[in-house]
């Protein structure tokens, strides 16, 4: 219940992914004309100058959503959202002349927005897309924040496109088909359920369109956003930075710990001494990560074998898998499989 959750600032800020506080003030201000749609504890909460955790936010965002009957109002907060939330970010975003331009300035400058999580911009001859994923498994379920997101991204995509909108496909990695029935007609695009992220996909031509959006155009100070996504990182526990590279790359492909020392910014030897002196190893969270990563595995997509998981998660060896799965959960994955499936229907 919402008015069981506990306020958010008594909540630690130090040890866990945070998203900014425009982002729950964006659902607050949503159902302001109908408080009791968000319960007692968001009483005082849009006044808040701070970060909110991300697992909170999230876990809020589901419960708004199932309190309001709406299992989509993510999407609709997202598309009414307003930019002028995202501070400077805002002003690149208006200023660039075409629609290639803002995407890409969300890509550059999320991170001052949310820890822990994944936006991209990819682009090939024919299809040009924006994807966005929490990186973190354990924070699920996490349809609605997942709409958010893509919502304001469709808000600005749609500024630029138009009626061709229409041409649009929404992927979601939500998997729950009753939602699929109404999709067309609420997103105005394709749908697609059971992605490997979440993302908007749209023909690349698409992208050197103008932008077309009103707001500040006042020339953004880039120098500075870009120093403050450097100083969020930095002020980041190591611990957490690294569980987020890991993460990264346990679903993107090959990485060793020097990889990821140099995508922090330092060597390999001051990583370690980084970690130990939070009391953890490289080994010990890449141990943890594959654990936690083959956990949301099974939970979440019933299609996915064991040996698929082992093999995705760097193990040559089925056995060997399911040894250290043995270890990390106390029951062999067959049967962790079970008992999750058993408490989800």
């Amino acid at each position: 219940m919402l008015d069981q959750v506990t306020p958010i600032s008594r909540l630690s800020r130090r040890s866990e992914a945070m998203v900014r506080i425009s982002a729950l003030n964006a659902w607050v201000n949503a159902f302001e004309p109908h408080p009791t749609v968000l319960g007692a504890p968001f009483q005082g909460w849009p006044s808040i100058e701070d970060d909110v955790p991300l697992a909170t936010f999230v876990d809020l965002a589901e419960q708004i959503s199932a309190r309001a009957g709406n299992p989509w109002l993510g999407w609709s907060v997202g598309l009414n959202f307003d930019l002028i939330g995202l501070g400077e970010i805002s002003r690149a975003i208006s200023a660039s002349r075409s629609l290639r331009g803002a995407l890409q300035r969300i890509v550059d400058y999320f991170a001052i927005l949310q820890d822990a999580c994944e936006v991209r911009l990819d682009v090939t001859d024919k299809d040009a897309s924006i994807s966005y994923r929490i990186l973190d498994p354990d924070i699920w379920p996490r349809r609605q924040d997942a709409l958010f997101t893509l919502g304001i991204f469709a808000k600005i995509i749609r500024n630029a496109v138009g009626p061709a909108w229409s041409e649009a496909e929404v992927v979601l990695e939500a998997d729950d088909i009753v939602q699929k029935a109404d999709a067309g007609k609420i997103l105005g695009a394709h749908c697609t359920i059971d992605g490997e992220t979440n993302l908007i996909r749209f023909p690349a031509s698409m992208l050197d369109l103008p932008l077309g959006m009103r707001g500040d155009t006042s020339l953004p100070n880039h120098a500075r956003l870009t120093r403050e996504v450097a100083l969020r990182r930095r002020r980041m526990p190591a611990t957490l930075r690294v569980r987020t590279m890991i993460f990264q790359g346990l679903t993107d492909g090959e990485f060793t710990q020097d990889s990821v020392a140099r995508s922090l910014g330092m060597s390999s030897r001051t990583l370690r001494r980084r970690l130990s002196e939070e009391g953890v190893s490289f080994q010990h969270l890449l141990d943890e990560c594959r654990m936690r990563l083959a956990a949301f595995e099974f939970r979440v997509r019933e299609h996915v074998s064991i040996a698929q998981t082992a093999l995705r998660l760097g193990y040559s060896e089925h056995s060997t898998f399911t040894r250290a799965f043995s270890r990390w959960s106390g029951m062999p994955p067959q049967r962790y499989i079970r008992a999750a499936r058993e408490v989800a229907h």
